[in-house]
């Protein structure tokens, strides 16, 4: 698992907001083509709090106080 600090900006952000794949595996250090879903199975990064569904896609969102509460745990 990677450590990692929480960013300035996260901090900023209010706790009921929501992150989405793209920044997760951003924040996490991963390259933009890793899946963020594989992470979030294999406990790389929290588990999505909620997925929009979509045509196609599931897209995968993340509750800042909870990403926070993550990192935290894993620092």
């Amino acid at each position: 698992m990677r450590q990692i600090k929480i960013p300035s900006w996260l901090n900023s952000l209010p706790a009921n907001a929501y992150l989405n794949s793209a920044e997760m595996v951003k924040l996490f250090g991963y390259s933009e083509k890793t899946s963020a879903s594989h992470l979030a199975k294999t406990g790389a990064i929290p588990k999505p709090t909620r997925q929009c569904l979509g045509s196609f896609h599931k897209n995968l969102m993340w509750k800042v106080a909870e990403v926070r509460a993550f990192i935290k745990k894993i620092s």
